[in-house]
């Protein structure tokens, strides 16, 4: 799919939710069929793996503005 949109960033495939529960955004039974999904979430990881911004959704509709994230990120830009 990266190579298709011409994406220059990894993509992450978390098949086996090791990483949801890494960052504690795991939502127990909150699929369609009540399977483990994650909470929704934004998270810039900085290239030392620690978290630099996050926006984590209270409730499955809380979306941030992207305005918000482009601003976050240009605050990161070396």
């Amino acid at each position: 799919m990266a190579d298709e949109l011409g994406l220059r960033f990894a993509l992450l495939a978390d098949t086996t939710r090791s990483v949801i529960q890494a960052y504690g955004l795991v939502h127990e039974g909150g699929g369609i069929e009540g399977e483990t999904i994650a909470v929704p979430a934004q998270l810039l990881v900085a290239r030392d793996g620690t978290i630099a911004w996050e926006h984590v959704s209270r409730r499955v509709t809380d979306r941030v503005d992207p305005r918000e994230t482009l601003a976050a990120l240009a605050r990161l830009a070396p």
